[in-house]
């Protein structure tokens, strides 16, 4: 692939700046050292693969292998060349090389293992020149005047100066240290003056302290350390110093003019002895580019070639693009850390975010008023920029290392770069007083005339050397690093050590990769086949989140934080045991510092926001562990009770599954809808206004987000499919019947004459026994809106609120918002006026729930979840009504008489919200709502409609298809994880083998701590040296207990057991209640067996419980079976799919025969009768249902516990009465215990 040539005149400049340098004392090796130009990079091959995945040692032994073998050579053979001292045309050789590269297979893993950078990769790409020859470790490149580069403030006296003469005009500066600065004069002692400097260095290091301690984590925001942030201030400083200051006529500028000769001695400067050098007799303009006129950060911009946004010298189309908040909101640094998409424009934003506020204190620091703020802003970002990119090579001076400018040409080659994947510190220790004090401490020390660049490793003639391949040093230093070499007495050729070398030297291979993001950001470029999408979920909400949404109901707050909890330690315990899969292409630490704590993508933590990011790809469509964390991040408070570890990374549970693929759905069609309004600004930029200045980053910007299209469609393809496969079972034709009553046809011509749309669905009588439901007439596609609503069709307190006549009552009384909508529903139902009418004549006039139970059906579930849930709601509700009348009755007798608001209708209204109130949120508030023809809609596991929402932007309540789904076939809804006590008492059916279904069980710590205590009182007539336990540790230890289960999650009486498998959960339990109290311990690893004793005391202890819930049932599992068989043949004729799926059926069929009873006036009283007895045959069966399933779960967990205990070799218990201290007579264990082989019997059928 050829790349572009830079423009003539910038290739002209950066000659120039090359002859000045050397006219003004550079030296380049240029025997052993080849330049690079434009040219000769012209036609370098991209690299866009990582580091070659054969070993390291094999890597060297082919690289050697090819150094001694010329057959791999193009028509020009290197080693022939260089052996001669022939000068090749690098443009004509690499011309040369590209023809014959099928054929030869010579590319840049020629030149690229052929240095050190094949083996060590390389940190930077910049490109420097070629080696003629092989060179050795510390052999130079280059002799640099200490004039010619800028030196570090921190080291050298002279940079340090430049900023301590801003800051002590600055209103930084405290007013002494100003007051003292006056009486300096220029005979004042030196002593003085140093101690001044000391004084005024000390000041301008707590101003640094001052501004990183107002802006927290700063530097590892922006990935710069102290010293380059130091660098970044110079250079502005110098910059305003040469450019704008020397023009304001300001006397005191003069004396920083860069001096050739006078070097760092601070006496010159002190004495403004100017050196006269800097008008020398040349007199070079700035056309010739003198060197002497331009500052350290021009000479940046014309050594180092790249185009980015921070280099851009004015607001561009690039900037315009990037500066484009997709979100359309605000950019605040929160809500770009929140953004589901991390693209590159979230980084440049939270980056120039960053350097705003360093730019407005830059300003305060030079006092500037000028109206050339613009100029200093460009140079901050551009200084940014090239510190960020290591455009500066390592300088070691005497007393001091950092970082230094390397006064020749930089030319970026295109490939992928490496950084050392261990996190790098952005750490201050603000505890030093002055970080300046070695350049004040090396003021009395020798100047450094001259510095001398070398290389760090070795390198074979024809390597490219990098930035990363060079370090400077002292002339003092290099000599004596002659001389070693010279005194080690090698007798081998340079070549032969290096190749030794080589072999015996051990590299460190953990390295990562520079994403495209920066790539794009701080190099200019992006490779197309290193591309990933970076995106983050939220697993969980922050307990300050939680606090703004549900801080007015503490107890809803208590909940959610709980469950936050929870969340949090799913999410540990995942990502910490999970073999973490590093995806194909790595990160940098520094794109990802504020979101994942310095963690590579894909395996990092979760921040303090609850986000976690990852990074989708074409091979890994949903990241490392996206789908994982937001299958956790969906669970629900009951959910998580029966989580397991690493339940997750199958599927939670059907209702989590589909929530988490459509949600995953939504957001990635969010993320496709920012990259194509990205795509069309480029599209804009380039074929409208002509790419503006930076056309070439564009292009390049074009590439990046083409990719994230392409990596964001084959993701969301992948989710329609799994949406597809999950709802496959609903998938199949039904035969149905239009309904032909009139209520139906008034009905539906109501909902089209009022705004409803449901142009693909029918309500339709279903023929296989499922009942009324609704079908599609054509096929419906994926996200498509089935049905929306108006908001005047929905029935909610606002409705109510402005009511003509309950309006104005509500407002005098003051009821609450679920008071004002249950009375108005009662009273629209006897308003036979209502504009509601035409769907209350659709209603029901009786429900199936568990409300409506006789009492010796409900007697009949004594013992259970659904008897005790029942009883409860009917006392509340009973409350509720005695709380209302008579007195409202009295105050309104012909708006509330009690006829009409009777205990029936009560009933009926409690069953009627409980099953068909959808809670929507509405101009911000959520509010229960009545919502026609979407109450049609059936339930199922596999359901195709997962979003019911309110638009706002419609005005409209909208239900949305998830998945697509063909013509003749039923939609159904997901009405929750609901157990069978949940689905009897809200909506009046039960689920045979539901997999919600659980039965609660507790423990009671107290009579356990009561019995250890007796049995060690009983130990202690036996053993009179065991020490008793006191009441009083004995309370401690309750509490330490219990702390121990808080701790992990748990309480001793909130347990459940289900069908499929026995929660960890109590087993964890248990072990904490009947462990001794010698043996407790608050560290102890509760998941898993303590001791053998302990394990088996829990086991006999869940058997003995378990066993007893079984036999307090009044029947048998045989007895309620034949007692159900009877009754299914009499209601639907012995129908197997009602017994085998689902008895949403009941629910449904009653309504349609009361509609057809309602119809009837001429209806007799034996047909009523009739009715009523079909009404309690079908209560009957869901009680019967439901204690066979609540029997089954029992059964299941007693063999479970049996086959553990077998397992693990423990005493199998022969009677319940042997390990428990329920004193009852002695039944027949096998009557109760024969359910297990009935039960697993009657599920093979």
């Amino acid at each position: 692939m050829k790349r572009e040539n830079s423009n003539n005149s910038q290739s002209e400049e950066v000659s120039l700046l090359v002859k000045e340098f050397e006219k003004e004392g550079l030296k380049l090796n240029s025997k052993r050292v080849s330049l690079s130009t434009h040219n000769s990079l012209s036609n370098t091959p991209l690299v866009t693969s990582p580091i070659p995945e054969r070993p390291l040692q094999q890597q060297i032994q082919q690289q050697l292998y090819q150094h001694n073998n010329n057959n791999i050579h193009s028509k020009i053979s290197l080693d022939e060349s260089f052996d001669n001292n022939k000068s090749i045309d690098t443009e004509d050789y690499y011309d040369d090389a590209d023809e014959e590269d099928d054929d030869d297979g010579f590319d840049y893993q020629r030149r690229s293992l052929m240095s050190s950078s094949g083996i060590a990769p390389q940190s930077s790409p910049f490109l420097v020149g070629y080696a003629l020859e092989d060179m050795n470790k510390d052999d130079e490149l280059a002799l640099i005047p200490t004039y010619l580069i800028p030196l570090h403030p921190c080291a050298d006296y002279q940079s340090l100066s430049l900023l301590l003469h801003y800051f002590k005009h600055s209103s930084f500066c405290p007013d002494h240290l100003k007051a003292q600065h006056h009486h300096i004069k220029d005979e004042t002692h030196l002593s003085e003056i140093i101690s001044f400097k000391l004084k005024l260095s000390e000041s301008f290091t707590q101003c640094i302290y001052s501004f990183l301690k107002e802006n927290p984590n700063f530097l590892s925001n922006l990935s710069i350390s102290l010293d380059q942030f130091i660098w970044i201030i110079y250079f502005v400083i110098e910059y305003y110093h040469n450019t704008i200051d020397q023009n304001s006529n300001n006397p005191s500028s003069a004396i920083f003019k860069r001096s050739k000769t006078a070097s760092i001695d601070p006496n010159s400067l002190l004495n403004n002895n100017n050196n006269n050098n800097n008008n020398n007799s040349n007199s070079n303009n700035r056309s010739t580019l003198n060197v002497s006129s331009l500052s350290y950060y021009e000479i940046f911009s014309g050594f180092v070639s790249i185009q980015t946004p921070f280099t851009s010298n004015k607001e561009d189309d690039a900037k315009t693009i990037l500066e484009t908040n997709s979100s359309k909101g605000s950019s605040s640094s929160d809500q770009l850390d929140n953004s589901n998409y991390q693209d590159i424009s979230v980084l440049y934003l939270q980056y120039s975010n960053y350097l705003e506020s360093f730019f407005k204190w830059i300003l305060l620091l030079l006092d500037c008023k000028s109206m050339d703020n613009q100029k200093i802003k460009t140079c901050l970002f551009k200084s940014y920029n090239f510190v960020k990119v290591a455009s500066i090579v390592d300088t070691k001076l005497a007393h001091i290392s950092f970082k230094g400018f390397l006064p020749l040409p930089h030319y970026l080659m295109r490939s992928n770069l490496f950084m050392p994947s261990k996190s790098k510190s952005y750490s201050v220790n603000f505890k030093d007083k002055n970080i300046f004090i070695g350049s004040l401490e090396n003021e009395s020390k020798q100047s450094i005339n001259e510095l001398v660049a070398v290389l760090k490793n070795r390198l074979f003639k024809g390597s490219p050397i990098y930035l990363d391949n060079i370090e400077i040093i002292t002339m003092h230093e290099y000599q004596v690093r002659v001389k070693r070499v010279l005194s080690s007495n090698q007798t081998k050729s340079i070549t032969k050590n290096i190749r030794t070398s080589l072999l015996n030297e051990e590299f460190d291979e953990d390295y990562d990769l520079y994403n495209n993001e920066e790539l794009l950001l701080f190099y200019g470029y992006a490779l197309e086949d290193f591309d990933f999408l970076p995106y983050q979920i939220q697993v969980y909400r922050p307990a300050d989140q939680l606090e703004k949404v549900f801080g007015a109901d503490q107890d809803e707050l208590k909940r959610e934080i709980n469950l936050m909890k929870i969340k949090m330690s799913i999410i540990k315990k995942y990502l910490g045991s999970v073999e973490q899969q590093r995806p194909s292409i790595k990160s940098s630490n520094s794109f990802f510092k504020s979101n994942v704590d310095n963690e590579d993508i894909g395996k990092g933590k979760v921040n303090k926001n609850g986000y976690y990011l990852d990074g989708l790809t074409r091979e890994k469509k949903f990241g490392i562990n996206l789908l994982e964390l937001a299958r956790i991040s969906k669970l629900r408070e009951g959910e998580s009770y029966f989580y397991e570890e690493g339940q997750c990374s199958t599927m939670i549970n059907y209702r989590n599954e589909m929530e988490t693929l459509v949600y995953l759905s939504k957001e990635f069609k969010v993320v496709q809808d920012k990259i194509n309004d990205k795509l069309k600004l480029i599209s804009l930029s380039l074929n409208i206004l002509g790419g503006g200045n930076n056309s070439g980053f564009i292009t390049e910007l074009e590439r990046y987000y083409k990719s994230h299209q392409s990596i964001i469609e084959q993701s969301l393809l992948e989710l329609s499919t799994l949406k597809n496969n999950f709802t496959k079972p609903t998938v199949k034709s039904v035969p149905f019947v239009k309904p032909t009553d009139e209520v139906y046809r008034r009905f539906e011509n109501w909902l089209k004459n009022n705004g409803v749309v449901f142009p693909k669905l029918q309500i339709a009588n279903f023929t296989d026994s499922t009942g009324r439901g609704v079908v599609t007439t054509k096929k419906v596609d994926e996200n498509e809106t089935v049905i929306s609503v108006p908001k005047n069709l929905l029935i909610n307190v606002d409705v109510a609120r402005a009511h003509p006549v309950l309006g104005p009552i509500f407002a005098d009384l003051h009821f609450n918002d679920d008071t004002i909508l249950f009375l108005f529903v009662i009273y629209e139902k006897e308003n036979q006026n209502s504009f509601w009418r035409p769907f209350y004549d659709t209603l029901p006039s009786y429900f199936t729930t568990s409300l409506h139970y006789t009492a010796t059906e409900l007697m009949e579930l004594e013992g259970t979840n659904l008897f005790d849930e029942t009883l409860q709601t009917k006392q509340q509700l009973q409350s509720f009504r005695d709380y209302l009348f008579p007195e409202l009755s009295i105050q309104f007798p012909d708006i509330f008489p009690e006829s009409t608001f009777s205990w029936e209708n009560f009933l009926w209204a409690r069953s009627l919200l409980d099953s068909r109130a959808i809670q929507l949120k509405i101009d911000g508030v959520i509010k229960s709502n009545l919502v026609p023809m979407a109450d049609m809609i059936n339930h199922h596991t596999h359901a195709q409609i997962s979003s019911r929402l309110f638009d706002q932007e419609s005005n409209c309540f909208k239900m949305v298809s998830s998945c697509s789904i063909p013509a003749n076939n039923q939609i159904y809804l997901h009405y929750g994880a609901l157990q069978n006590w949940e689905l009897a008492l809200y909506y009046g059916f039960i689920i045979p083998n539901n997999v919600y279904d659980s039965l609660h069980i507790g423990f009671d710590l107290n009579n356990q701590e009561e019995e250890q205590e007796g049995q060690l009182k009983e130990g202690d007539e036996q053993d009179k040296q065991q020490t008793p336990i006191s009441k009083e540790e004995m309370s401690l230890l309750q509490m330490e207990k219990l702390q121990l289960l808080s701790n992990n999650h748990l309480s001793p009486d909130s347990h459940f057991l289900c069908k499929d498998h026995i929660p960890s959960k109590i087993f964890a339990t248990l072990r904490v209640i009947l462990l001794p109290p010698k043996e407790f311990n608050p560290f102890i690893d509760i998941w898993n067996p303590i001791n053998r004793l302990n394990e088996e005391s829990v086991f006999q202890t869940l058997y003995s419980l378990v066993l007893m819930l079984l036999k307090q049932f009044s029947t048998t599992y045989q007895e309620d079976q034949q007692l159900l068989d009877p009754l299914l043949e009499r209601i639907y004729g012995g129908n197997s799919l009602t017994k085998s799926t689902s008895t949403q059926s009941l629910k449904n069929n009653d309504e349609v025969d009361d509609q057809d009873s309602k119809k009837e006036d001429d209806q007799d009283d034996d047909d009523e009768e009739e009715d009523n007895d079909i009404q309690n045959s079908e209560q009957m069966i869901m009680v019967l249902q439901y204690r066979i399933e609540q029997k089954q779960i029992l059964t299941c967990t007693i063999e479970r516990i049996l086959e553990i205990m077998k397992e693990m070799d423990f005493q199998i218990p022969e009677s319940p009465s042997d390990f428990s201290d329920y004193d009852e007579e002695e039944d027949d264990d096998d009557e109760y215990y024969s359910d297990t082989n009935d039960d697993d019997d009657n599920n093979s059928q």
